[in-house]
Parts: structure tokens; C-alpha cells; sequence
């Protein structure tokens, strides 16, 4: 197994852009974030029978760019929806190594397109404007990611071809800061993933557990800066020594860990206009790679007529 799979690339991390908690726009209002993804890996940490088998370097490395546009609209009083939608490019620096020829179905081919296309809908349960001591939301998520399954087997897929439905909640606080605020929240969520196909009695690909968590704070009401973590976890599957790899669906077996850390600096150029940047890395994986990301976005929300 030494020069086997890079599997369970850019489909199974989570994005870097902005978020934003349990908080969401005025009823009438919308809300447009833009931004560009980097995301570069050139090691796998792989697991056998539930145990560290090593790491793997994916030849001169594999590489993501992409853009994504999320666009939120406040439907009514604490109700949003939300569309998120990306395009990405995945490459490898070298097509001829170890890892993209032992694995053949064009493991390592340049895929480029839309990624898995997320609608959101997300309701305020508490408010702490109103006078609770805490905002806590719920969502309900339907991803769209079945138009790319041409290329699921690929390390350079854009996902893993499935449509997938689930929910999050997400809780949150905020409070001022010398001059500035600070803001905290943090959001977990389980998504169903309809499956592909299935072996020795496991759907594949199997359910997935996300969470994703931000803690904010800045002493003038312009800039924002501090922690960001992410964590997506796939409990059912495989270790890569039992995967099949003459499989379409290879990449879906996996058992996969993924634990991110980071940081977001925020700088206002009104209470409109936000400019962001984020850094990840992970830290803890499981049949995963060690990716290092890079997220630089704008996000704006345009004044009704009536503000005008």
C-alpha cells in the first residue's frame, strides 16, 4: 500500500470561506460573499485496521483553485435561505509518479467544473437581541454533487458524485470589545449521503458528521481576527488496505478523519462591506490528506431602495 490512493482529496474538506453562525439578514435584505480558494497537499496519512500506517508523499503534490459565490436572502423575520455555489480546477504536478500510475482510471487527470452545488435553509430559534442569552439556529442542507460522478475515481475529482441531504444547528454569541466587538459561534451538523452503491453490507459513501467554529474579536469595529477550526468525519467505510480499488467508488470506501485549524482576519470597509481572509491546515486526518488552504473573499450586502 505504500504508493496507493492520495484518496478523499478536495471533496471531503471543507471550504475555507467565511461563516457566519447562527446569525442571519433582515427579512428583504440579501447578503453576497465572492471569493477565491487555494488549497495544495503533498502528503496522505494513511490507516490500516484502525491504526497509523504512515505517510505517504502524492508525488510533486496535487493542487485546487477555485472560486465560490454564497448568496443569502432574508426570506422573513429570522428565516434565510442560502445558495453556495463553487467552481474549482484540481491538477496534479506530475501525471506520471508513483501514486497517479499505480491507480490508473485517469487518477490524476486536470478536473475542472462546478463542485457540489449547497442550498440552505435556516431558521432563529433564540435571539439574544431579543433578549436571549444566546442566538442558536437550525438548517436543513441539500448538497448537489451528482453531475460530477464521471470523475469520482479520480484524486483530482470535484466530489464523489452523490446528492446528499442533512441538517446543523448552530449557536453563537457576540458582545463589544474596547471600541470593537467580538463574536463567537459554532455549528455541527450530520449529512445523509445517498449512496452510489454498496459493499459487504456498507453504503457507499456513508453518512458524514461536520462542525466548524469561529472566534472573532477585534478592539475597533473595522477588523475582526482570530481562531477557525473545521472538522468533517465519515465513520463508515474502509481503511485503505480493504478499499477496492478497481472501483469507480474507491474514493467514497474510505474512513475519513479531518480535523482543520486556522485563522480569519475581517476588515470592514462599512457595516456592509466585509473583506476576508483565512488559512488552514490540517491537523488530525484519517485516510486523508495534510492539506494547507487558502481563502480570500469579499462580502457585501447591498442596501434596499428604501435605505437609499
Amino acid at each position: 500500500m505504500s504508493i496507493l490512493p492520495a484518496a478523499a482529496l478536495l471533496a471531503t474538506a471543507g471550504s475555507a470561506h467565511a461563516g457566519s453562525g447562527p446569525w442571519m439578514v433582515s427579512p428583504g435584505d440579501a447578503s453576497v460573499y465572492v471569493g477565491t480558494e487555494y488549497q495544495r497537499l503533498t502528503e496522505l496519512v494513511i490507516h490500516d485496521d484502525g491504526v497509523e500506517a504512515g505517510t505517504v508523499p502524492v508525488d510533486d503534490g496535487l493542487e485546487s483553485t477555485g472560486v465560490v459565490a454564497v448568496a443569502s436572502y432574508g426570506l422573513r423575520e429570522r428565516l434565510e435561505l442560502e445558495l453556495e455555489v463553487p467552481w474549482y480546477r484540481v491538477e496534479a504536478n506530475r501525471t506520471d509518479g508513483a501514486v497517479c500510475s499505480a491507480l490508473g482510471m485517469q487518477a490524476c487527470a486536470t478536473s475542472q467544473g462546478l463542485g457540489v452545488v449547497s442550498a440552505r435553509a435556516e431558521g432563529l430559534l433564540l435571539d439574544e437581541l431579543a433578549g436571549a442569552p444566546l442566538s442558536l439556529s437550525v438548517s436543513g442542507i441539500l448538497r448537489l454533487g451528482a453531475f460530477t460522478s464521471d470523475t469520482r475515481a479520480r484524486l483530482t475529482n470535484l466530489s464523489e458524485g452523490t446528492t446528499d441531504v442533512g441538517g446543523a444547528l448552530a449557536v453563537g454569541r457576540s458582545g463589544g470589545l474596547g471600541a470593537g466587538f467580538w463574536s463567537g459561534w459554532v455549528e455541527a451538523g450530520w449529512r445523509h449521503r445517498f449512496p452510489n452503491t454498496e459493499r459487504r453490507g456498507v453504503a457507499i459513501p456513508g453518512g458524514e458528521l461536520t462542525a466548524d467554529a469561529d472566534l472573532l474579536g477585534g478592539l475597533q469595529p473595522w477588523w475582526s481576527v482570530g481562531p477557525s477550526v473545521s472538522l468533517l468525519h465519515r465513520p463508515g467505510g474502509f481503511d485503505f488496505a480493504d478499499i477496492d480499488l478497481s472501483s469507480p467508488d474507491r474514493l467514497a470506501e474510505l474512513r475519513v478523519l479531518s480535523l482543520r485549524a486556522g485563522g480569519k482576519l475581517v476588515l470592514r470597509s462599512s457595516e456592509r462591506t466585509s473583506f476576508v481572509v483565512s488559512a488552514h491546515k490540517a491537523v488530525v486526518v484519517r485516510n486523508n490528506p495534510l492539506p494547507f488552504s487558502l481563502g480570500v473573499g469579499l462580502s457585501v450586502q447591498p442596501r434596499r431602495k428604501r435605505d437609499a
